[in-house]
């Protein structure tokens, strides 16, 4: 018999435990398989290893003698591990074996209905997104629009134009005898009395303002 540590008994003789298998305890006839999260690459081992941040050995795995990388969109921050856990919304993974995901960067998202977890999503027009880390973009709000993919804000309307809704991707010129209001979420009627003040002509008339006819003067909006 063998007092050794790390051996399994046979008759004469105690061999090595081999790889993937472990034995702490001396006088033992066989020796316990490395349980998930664990491996051994090496004979005759008392303990199994973890496995590294970034891997992971699940009951699945046939091989007992390593960990797996994490693949793209998974993460692993422990040790001794059997999964790796997906990316949450906001967060992104497209490197194998890591220990963690990585922040959408400002003008892009992801959300839990996307299926691409190794990248983020531009913004799409009419849309921003300021922080780092969403899992959606926000609206442009009345009087702002965006009309470019991936942007961490919204632009406000010209001079003379206004968004009224939100989610705008455009600013838009008042109708005749309107003008833009003052913050542009809108266009306000020109009142009996008053003009509007305009300059440009045809798409390029831009009407910012308005002023009292003189005496003796009308304007008939």
């Amino acid at each position: 018999y063998s007092e050794s540590v790390g051996a399994y008994g046979e008759p004469e003789t105690c061999l090595n435990c081999p790889t993937g298998f472990a034995q702490q305890k001396s006088g033992r006839a066989f020796c316990l398989p490395c349980v998930p999260g664990k491996y051994q690459n090496l004979v005759g081992q008392e303990n199994c290893t973890d496995c590294e941040r970034g891997r992971f050995r699940s009951n699945a795995e046939v091989n007992v003698t390593a960990c797996v990388l994490c693949k793209p969109g998974y993460f692993n921050k422990d040790l001794g591990q059997s999964a790796c856990l997906p990316c949450v919304p906001g967060k992104y993974q497209n490197l194998v074996g890591q220990e963690h995901c990585t922040d959408c960067e400002r003008g892009r998202f992801r959300s839990d209905l996307e299926l691409n977890v190794t990248a983020c999503v531009l913004c799409k027009p009419g849309y921003f997104n300021k922080d780092p880390g969403q899992s959606s973009c926000l609206p442009c709000v009345p009087g702002k629009y965006q009309n470019e993919h991936g942007k961490a804000k919204c632009k406000n309307c010209d001079p003379g134009k206004f968004a009224s809704g939100i989610q705008s991707d455009n600013c838009t010129l008042p109708d005749k005898g309107f003008v833009a209001g003052p913050s542009k979420a809108g266009q306000v009627q020109v009142a009996v009395g008053w003009f509007a003040t305009c300059f440009g002509e045809g798409d390029s008339r831009i009407c910012n303002g308005t002023a009292r006819c003189t005496a003796g003067t009308f304007e008939q909006n």
